[in-house]
């Protein structure tokens, strides 16, 4: 039986079952997100991140033209029906939305009580476990569960749901992200909601530490795992993202700048995403064997198998020299099957199954292909007689000073949901329109974007938009100091003047949510953030020393810090005082500044700075740290009147 409402398409597509009206009306809430009756093209975007692909908002919006009513009006269900009928009358020609319908059939649906469609795909599942059970196969504390996961039900959901797992991988992606002791782990009984929800705190809070892209995900909805399958789903395929692309750089390796093409600046890698980096190695790969064969994705190009063949010929010959004999085989399964048997020589095969291969799964694929250049990038290394590439890869290392603090708030822009992923602060920021939806997504409403180049052509057009920027900063609500930086600074990446403006951008967040936090709105100074957690600490260890202020050389020992979370957390359940180190050795003040930071995260905070800006005292990430706890202290305040 059908609904009355589809009635009426029972006599417009009379070639269609009731049955199969039912199935096409819930396959078309998967993409009819906001359930408005049309599929828009913001929406269309959001379902081809979901499966792994990106596109151009001018692409995504030619993907829907076909099938609209009228230019720019969406997709309704009629066009949706009109759709699978031509996809069905020859299915030989599949292009356009029909394309990304039939991909998109793949994911598994979830239906919500709340009417809500999500969706996630089978393979990714499958992938994903089988790296669970080799990353943590042998760890003490989870073998046991994890050696009993099954790939095709929900137990991926089930033990995730307790914290442990992830908090276990983000150490696997960025080692000793996560102080364990911070972990609440199962001994005799299991372990509260209480206590995995700070296991859950503490994983969004290091996944986004590490730079993963973590939004519209609570602690509540991991604690509830089973029934929010695609959240989970989403942070682990961030999480492993981080794993595979972290040595994906000039800084761990060098070599990359046999890539550089003739006449090119170091800069223009620099600020490739790593994704096309390693677009960019295969294609060297490729070049240099002699093949005429371009890849431009990780999907539709590499399914022949023919891309991966002569790479893995020429960055394992001895192993691999004979891999594009597979080739000779017209079978794509074959050829998939032979790639992988290949990859096993020498220790890559991860991630892709044959068939994922020959279907061009894009997330898979980019994580084999990220694990074969970690393994054998095939470059040849930077030697010391070579003037040239010597002389480049001293460019890249006098940046290392800055590279803690970019990195801190590159992350944290990330962590904003902005429509543009940073992978370079200085490259990226001549984007022109980061720092201004940056500066919106602070200030909600403060960017008049009549004023802004959308899409600017021209340097002038550029540059006028980062003096909108600049005007904006020194205007109320930000007032900040920006003397003697203009828009034509950030454009050409002047490094010293774009870490002042993000700080300034940075500090005003943090402030700005305590200050909302606070009754009356009063704004919130160093000084108050100083004398907040003196009272703290005060009430809670009156023995403690007092600091003086951010640069206080005796935070260095981490004491201070412990006792001010410590005076947060009234269950007296976040700092095991017993593993706490004293006597301010080297060993001591670092093994206390890694627990810090996962205490913080552990207790809510969200926070980028590394263990070496607490020894070393660093004031400006000492006041996003303090600023984050008063923030927490605050909020649960609230939360109790």
């Amino acid at each position: 039986m059908i609904d009355v409402e589809l009635r009426k398409y029972k006599i417009e597509y009379p070639e269609f079952s009731d049955a199969e009206l039912n199935k096409f009306r819930g396959e078309f809430n998967v993409f009819d997100i906001d359930r408005n009756g049309t599929i828009e093209d913001h929406e269309l975007k959001k379902v081809l991140e979901q499966m792994g692909e990106a596109h151009s908002d001018d692409k995504v919006k030619e993907l829907l033209n076909e099938y609209e009513t009228e230019k720019g009006a969406g997709v309704n269900f009629s066009g949706f029906l009109a759709m699978i009928r031509d996809l069905r009358k020859d299915p030989g020609t599949v292009k356009g939305f029909a394309q990304v319908y039939k991909k998109a059939q793949k994911l598994v649906r979830i239906e919500k009580a709340s009417g809500a469609v999500h969706s996630f795909a089978e393979e990714e599942r499958r992938s994903f476990v089988e790296h669970i059970k080799y990353s943590l196969g042998a760890d003490d504390d989870v073998k046991e569960v994890v050696g009993g996961m099954q790939s095709d039900n929900d137990d991926l959901f089930h033990v995730c749901k307790d914290g442990i797992i992830l908090c276990k991988l983000i150490n696997v992606a960025r080692s000793e992200t996560i102080d364990e002791r911070s972990i609440n782990k199962k001994k005799k009984k299991d372990l509260s909601k209480y206590e995995i929800i700070e296991n859950q705190n503490l994983a969004l809070n290091s996944a986004r530490g590490i730079g993963c892209s973590v939004v519209n995900i609570g602690a509540e909805d991991l604690f509830d795992a089973a029934a929010n399958p695609h959240l989970v789903m989403g942070l682990l395929w961030q999480i492993i993202k981080a794993e595979v692309l972290a040595d994906v750089t000039l800084t761990s390796h060098p070599e990359l700048v046999r890539l550089l093409e003739e006449n090119e600046e170091l800069s223009s890698l620099t600020k490739l995403s790593p994704e096309k980096v390693l677009i960019r190695w295969v294609n060297f790969h490729l070049k240099e064997s002699g093949s005429a064969l371009r890849i431009k994705n990780f999907s539709a190009d590499i399914k022949d198998s023919q891309a991966y063949a002569i790479l893995l010929s020429r960055i394992a010959p001895v192993e691999c020299g004979k891999a594009t004999d597979i080739l000779a085989s017209e079978d794509m399964k074959k050829r998939a099957e032979g790639v992988l048997a290949y990859a096993d020589k020498i220790n890559c095969r991860r991630f892709v199954s044959a068939t994922d291969i020959v279907k061009g799964q894009p997330k898979l694929n980019l994580a084999f292909v990220a694990t074969l250049f970690n393994t054998r990038p095939g470059l040849k290394q930077v030697e010391a007689d070579d003037a040239s590439l010597v002389s480049k890869m001293a460019e890249l290392l006098d940046d290392e000073g800055d590279s803690r603090e970019e990195r801190a708030f590159r992350f944290w822009l990330n962590s904003m949901n902005l429509d543009v992923h940073v992978n370079n602060l200085f490259e990226d920021l001549r984007d022109t329109l980061v720092i201004l939806q940056a500066m919106d997504a602070v200030e909600k409403g403060s960017v008049e974007w009549k004023r802004v180049q959308k899409a600017p052509k021209n340097q002038f057009q550029k540059v006028g938009n980062l003096n909108y920027a600049v005007d904006l900063g020194k205007e109320k609500p930000f007032l900040f100091s920006l003397v003697g930086i203009g828009g034509k600074d950030l454009l050409d990446g002047n490094k010293k003047l774009t870490l002042a403006l993000v700080w300034q951008l940075l500090r005003h967040h943090t402030l700005n949510l305590i200050k909302g936090l606070r009754m009356g709105g009063k704004e919130v100074s160093d000084a108050m953030l100083v004398k907040w957690a003196n009272e703290s600490v005060k009430a809670r260890s009156p023995e403690t020393r007092l600091i003086r202020g951010l640069n206080d050389s005796s935070l260095a020992d981490g004491i201070y810090l412990l006792q001010l979370i410590s005076s947060i957390d009234k269950e007296g359940r976040v700092i095991d005082w017993s593993t706490v180190k004293r006597g301010g050795t080297d060993d001591a003040k670092r093994d206390n500044a890694k627990y810090i930071i996962s205490s913080a995260r552990k207790l809510g905070c969200t926070v980028f700075l590394l263990w070496e800006d607490i020894v070393e005292v660093k004031p400006k990430m000492i006041l996003t740290l303090i600023g984050s706890l008063m923030g927490v202290a605050l909020s649960e305040k609230a939360s109790k009147q």
